[in-house]
């Protein structure tokens, strides 16, 4: 069996549940392709390395910057100190990397020049060309200036670079045709051992028409504004209940009192990631939200695929682009919000909702066989074992 050296900050158990799952289903199934890792993951003190299960180890090591805050300083601390445990380690064949975040790209080139063992880098989302480059005017000029150059050095000593989109995948070839070659195509999914058992707590809600979302507004351009403005539309004609799920930015609260939502808008923490599916079986229309962006490159995060999984309506209020494409193709009864006025997010839900007071959303609609081919999670972790055994052969 082969061994990669598997580098992913986010790992569970860990808060950052969005950021992991990728990781965590890959490791899931790995063994199944002849591939043994061990996980080097950030932790709140240096923990291991630790049997995962009979094939995989995982090693928690401690940022030498402080934990949790701020988000990108830690990053850097924690890469600095993955080179300081690991400078000495030889067992791997392989090196994999999972971002963001990206700093560990810098330790990952450290260990394939003194190791020479091939170097894979999977962007969870884009770096330089990231379509929402929100912050400060340095942050802006770092990420137009600096990124760039520190990518297309890391470009030049990998082997592999996976991007998760087709418009990311697009973006980066056009950016660095130089590297076009070495980029390749595996997108997020969905993992169907995860479904089992659920589709029983399909329901119709009684006293109006539920809303789900699973995620967080105030990252990834992610505003909420529209969203309650064009609520605030169709409070007085329609019975809807809109529950968001995740950790919120403190100012969401006030703005929903603010708008006069709070009867039909509620906020609830973060849960565990299978609660989140048992919540998706148990509301009748599950929103996608995706803000604005001029950029080519779209992320699909993914609970978009679990969404579609699940088979219920969806409101997806995103530019047009990869998630949009998805819906359409897999997605029975789903309302498209491209331009997301507060009037058209209000038009999207009237319509949700005459059909769902018709009695036309009561149905589960599982989607065709071929969107278990393309992006259930030990489909995409084939392709990726295929990827690495293609440079285990090349290195031989």
């Amino acid at each position: 069996m082969h061994k990669v050296l598997f580098i992913a900050a986010h790992f569970p158990p860990c808060e950052e549940i969005g950021g992991s799952i990728r990781s965590e289903k890959f490791i899931q199934y790995l063994k199944e392709f002849g591939w043994s890792a061990l996980v080097v993951s950030i932790g709140e003190s240096n923990e291991g390395p630790s049997l995962l299960d009979e094939s995989h180890q995982v090693l928690r090591i401690k940022s030498l910057t402080p934990y949790k805050k701020p988000y990108e300083i830690t990053a850097y601390g924690w890469a600095l100190n993955v080179w300081r445990y690991l400078k000495s380690f030889q067992d791997c064949h392989l090196i994999y990397v999972s971002c963001p975040p990206f700093p560990q790209i810098l330790t990952s080139v450290f260990f394939k020049k003194r190791l020479g063992k091939p170097l894979v880098l999977d962007f969870r989302d884009a770096w330089s060309l990231d379509p929402y480059q929100e912050g400060s005017r340095f942050k802006k000029f770092v990420y137009k200036f600096i990124f760039p150059k520190i990518e297309k050095w890391a470009f030049s000593y990998s082997d592999g670079v996976i991007l998760n989109t087709p418009s990311t995948l697009k973006a980066y070839q056009s950016h660095y045709p130089e590297y076009a070659s070495k980029m390749f195509l595996i997108t997020n999914g969905y993992d169907e051992k995860a479904f089992l058992g659920l589709s029983h707590l399909h329901e119709q809600k009684k006293g109006g028409m539920s809303i789900l979302y699973c995620g967080r507004f105030g990252v990834g351009g992610r505003k909420v504004e529209s969203l309650l403005d064009g609520l605030a539309l169709t409070r007085n004609e329609l019975n809807i209940k809109l529950s968001i799920y995740g950790n919120q930015p403190e100012n969401i609260a006030g703005l929903i009192r603010e708008k006069g939502l709070d009867d039909c808008v509620d906020c609830n923490e973060q849960i565990p990631h299978f609660e989140a599916l048992q919540k998706m079986y148990q509301h009748d229309v599950l929103l996608m939200y995706q803000e604005e962006s001029s950029s080519e490159v779209q992320p699909i995060a993914g609970k978009t695929f679990e969404y579609i999984r699940v088979g219920k309506p969806v409101l997806s209020i995103a530019p047009p682009g990869d998630n949009q494409a998805l819906i359409r193709r897999y997605v029975k009864i789903h309302e498209i919000v491209e331009d997301a006025t507060p009037e058209n997010i209000a038009k999207g839900l009237q319509s949700l909702y005459l059909k769902w007071s018709r009695g036309k959303l009561n149905h589960l609609n599982i989607p065709d066989e071929s969107f278990s081919k393309n992006y259930e999670r030990r489909e995409l972790t084939r392709k990726l074992c295929a990827l690495f055994d293609s440079y285990i052969l090349k290195d031989k």
